[in-house]
């Protein structure tokens, strides 16, 4: 039942989300729907059954200059089941409705310093083997070109 009221309650904050994009007319925007769907999924999500199992990059990846720590989840774009590692048959978790953080390191789910992974995001994690390609958003999707 539990579960339920979760998909319920994110039903309802989509649907006000939605409304309020299309007040502002960006509802249809390319780079709107680059933000909010997965570039690179590996399954449908056994959850819910609607949404797609995205890998998600929650911090910085680490460069030679930059040495910020970062998370490489797997994230349901639809119910929020979160995965910790490139497998939806293991345990999965749901982060706090309040404050949607990562369950492992507890930083920020969305916004600023979390994105949808790329192609060099997911080759640098070492998870390139568990994408399924039929399931991407397209080839040249990239959250960060302005669209």
């Amino acid at each position: 039942m539990r579960v339920a009221n979760r998909v319920s309650l994110l039903a309802f904050q989509l649907q006000d989300f939605i409304a309020f994009a299309n007040s502002l007319q960006i509802a249809n925007s390319p780079k709107l729907i680059a933000m909010t769907t997965p570039l690179h999924s590996i399954d449908f999500c056994p959850i819910c059954g609607g949404g797609l199992c995205g890998i998600r990059i929650v911090g910085d990846l680490p460069s030679c200059e930059n040495k910020r720590s970062f998370e490489a989840l797997i994230v349901c774009d639809e119910c929020e089941a979160i995965w910790s590692e490139p497998d939806v048959s293991t345990v999965h978790r749901y982060p706090d409705l309040e404050n949607a953080v990562s369950p492992v390191g507890g930083q920020p789910l969305w916004g600023e310093g979390s994105r949808w992974a790329t192609a060099q995001d997911i080759e640098a994690i070492g998870w390139t083997e568990a994408v399924n390609p039929e399931l991407d958003a397209s080839e040249d999707a990239d959250t960060t070109k302005e669209v």
